[in-house]
């Protein structure tokens, strides 16, 4: 039973350790941080979404939305520390946030690669406390 439970922690603390390291890429970044970057992706052929672009054009929207993925993805962490309620809201918003970016860029691996570690995760930030 231990070494399940270790299990679930390793696959739990791998999935907010992506998240926190996607945030922390980001905010070191100058392009990232003032919503150029974001622009950027979004206007590129493979990556781009023309509406989504065309929403964020201006500098402000392009950086209030990057500054919101850069909060949660820094703040995910705290899953392991909220009342489960709130977990299972973190884990909702995190999937949320996978299937726009799989609607948005075609980044549909996502979802299903993140989706599969939320077990483990809420495992570990209810169950897995004690």
């Amino acid at each position: 039973e231990r070494v399940a439970v270790a299990v679930l922690w390793f696959v739990a603390l791998q999935a907010a350790l992506a998240y926190v390291v996607a945030g922390v890429v980001k905010l070191r970044e100058p392009g990232w941080r003032n919503g150029s970057m974001l622009q950027a992706v979004l206007a590129t052929e493979f990556y781009g979404h023309a509406p989504l672009a065309a929403w964020l054009r201006t500098p402000a929207a392009a950086r209030a939305a990057i500054w919101g993925v850069i909060v949660f993805e820094l703040a995910f962490p705290l899953v392991f520390f909220v009342p489960a309620p709130w977990v299972l809201a973190l884990l909702g918003t995190a999937f949320l946030f996978h299937a726009a970016l799989a609607v948005a860029m075609g980044l549909n691996a996502f979802v299903w690669a993140f989706l599969a570690t939320y077990p483990a995760i809420f495992f570990c930030a209810t169950t897995g406390r004690n």
